[in-house]
């Protein structure tokens, strides 16, 4: 954003971007109730044409690398029928603070898990969010990094969700 030449109170969008790369995920079931995902990114992800900042600076909180693998396991049958939990681990590269790129983020690797039961309309799940504590910083902001918290839970429940059958899946954002 710069200033608008016409009106110094308001502001305008200049310049332009751009974003190339290669994502995929490979999901499948192992055996009977035991599911994985897989995910991959590669993203350039840069300034191409701009008043203010240099042509080819990376654009902020875009990792060039990131990926996950979560897996689940679900029981099927008998006394603890829908009962499961999942696992997996999340990771991030490191990526630019500012259109300027004056400062990076350093990448992190996170891993967390789920308990869940999901049984006709009752969909329940507790997830814990990086359990081993591994410290990173948020996606910046407004030209600030601030530490993320080393540990969360969260519980989830959906009892008027019919369509939700399938077991929790990892959170995909990158803790923008």
């Amino acid at each position: 954003m710069t200033a608008d030449p016409t009106n110094p109170n308001f502001s305008i969008q200049v310049g332009e971007q751009e974003s190339q790369g290669i994502e995929f995920d490979i999901t499948g079931e192992i055996l009977p109730g035991w599911n994985v995902i897989a995910s991959y990114a590669h993203t350039d992800a840069r300034i191409t044409r701009d008043n203010t900042f240099a042509v080819g600076n990376f654009l902020p909180t875009v990792p060039l690398n990131g990926g996950s693998f979560w897996t689940t396991y679900r029981i099927g049958e008998g006394a603890l029928e829908g009962w499961g939990a999942g696992a997996g681990v999340f990771a991030v590269g490191e990526r630019s603070g500012d259109l300027a790129n004056s400062y990076t983020v350093a990448g992190y690797t996170r891993v967390d898990a789920a308990l869940y039961y999901r049984r006709g309309w009752l969909n329940a799940a507790l997830n814990f969010k990086n359990l081993l504590g591994a410290e990173y910083m948020r996606a910046p902001r407004a030209g600030r990094a601030s530490p993320r918290a080393p540990r969360r839970r969260r519980a989830w429940r959906a009892g008027e969700a019919p369509g939700t059958t399938g077991p929790p899946q990892p959170d995909q954002r990158q803790d923008h």
